[in-house]
């Protein structure tokens, strides 16, 4: 998603990222924000910078969805094609028709801000919530939230890859023992560790992050104009 001016700021890879088109779905004027796309990529959803939430279908043009409000955090079930999820304030939506229509289920405690939904890739409904008041995990697609830690609060990205044990490793930027840093949970989010040490990343609310899905404990942290590192 690119944030130009007058010309569409959608663009699309069929081949890992190395060759880009402009998605011929979309329209001038949207731009910025994020995108999720379903788990069989027939539908894409666009939470724009600053039209509100857009969808497509089949690569038919961008309507947008009235049912989530407009900037809110999005993302897609990694195997069910017709699951959606969203966030925004302390309310978590779902769809259950491919992003056409969202409805407010679960709870997320006394959490006023969602900052990042993460889906596990393998198992479907599994679900992981950042927000002020640190991370919830549901296991039945948002339906009901559990907080399985409150050792980090004031969480910001997360993500999941690939570990040794039973579930995947997770990620997190919070504000835990050692202060406001990345910290790393092998089991489940019930213990954390800070993998950051004494690293530099600026402030962690300006970070993003990804976790390698095939390489054990590899993962990259982009920051706000001090490059990118890994960990491995």
């Amino acid at each position: 998603m690119g944030n130009g001016n007058g010309s569409p700021q959608a663009a699309r890879s069929t081949d890992g990222g190395r060759t880009w088109s402009i998605d011929s779905a979309a329209q001038a004027g949207p731009s910025g924000g994020k995108v999720a796309y379903s788990a069989d990529a027939d539908v894409v959803l666009w939470s724009t910078s600053s039209s509100g939430v857009l969808r497509s279908q089949q690569s038919k043009s961008y309507s947008a969805i009235s049912s989530l409000p407009s900037g809110a955090i999005i993302a897609s079930d990694k195997r069910n094609n017709t699951v959606f999820y969203g966030g925004s304030a302390g309310s978590f939506y779902r769809s259950l028709d491919s992003a056409a229509t969202f409805s407010q289920i679960g709870s997320l405690g006394a959490a006023t801000e969602v900052r990042d939904i993460v889906v596990n890739p393998v198992l479907a409904g599994d679900v992981w919530v950042s927000t002020n008041k640190g991370l919830f995990h549901s296991t039945n697609y948002g339906l009901n939230f559990s907080q399985p830690s409150t050792v980090l609060t004031n969480t910001q990205q997360i993500d999941l890859g690939k570990g040794n044990g039973s579930y995947w490793n997770i990620y997190a930027f919070g504000v835990g023992p050692a202060g406001p840093k990345l910290y790393s949970s092998v089991d489940s989010g019930a213990t954390w560790s800070d993998v950051q040490g004494s690293q530099s990343f600026g402030a962690i609310s300006s970070t993003v992050l990804a976790a390698s899905k095939d390489t054990l404990g590899l993962v990259f942290v982009g920051t706000n104009g001090r490059g990118v590192f890994f960990s491995s």
